[in-house]
């Protein structure tokens, strides 16, 4: 097997949700029957989705698996409307602009870099 077929493959991907199932827990939702994110990018994992600590807004973290050794642009898509998002660290202090009036959720993202976000949802 050469590198190629396990990137093709997904091999890294599959594993990772075999022994990280995701699991449901039970509340209201707002987004309840939508697909809240998604990447375009098969070398994007999300490691986290959650309330931020201050407001309203939810943090949406994730990472490249440097398995594929991919760089490049990543853009973020749901079923529920995004209002605005913005680039945050990992205390959820902004950084950069607002993004807001449909822009889409796109970024840049390299080989081990984490990038974590403020997004509010229409």
């Amino acid at each position: 097997m050469s590198r190629r077929d396990g990137v093709e493959g997904r091999t890294a991907e599959r594993a990772r949700s075999l022994n990280n199932p995701l699991y449901a827990v039970e509340g209201a939702s707002a987004f309840a029957g939508c697909s809240l994110l998604r990447s375009d990018a098969h070398n994007v994992a999300f490691d986290a989705i959650k309330r931020a600590e201050q407001g309203d807004e939810l943090v949406v973290r994730l990472h490249e698996y440097e398995y594929t050794g991919a760089r490049g642009t990543v853009t973020l898509t749901g079923d529920c409307p995004i209002a605005s998002w913005q680039e945050c660290d990992l205390m959820e202090r902004p950084v950069g602009d607002i993004r807001a009036n449909g822009e889409p959720l796109t970024f840049e993202l390299a080989p081990y870099e984490i990038k974590t976000f403020l997004i509010r949802m229409s």
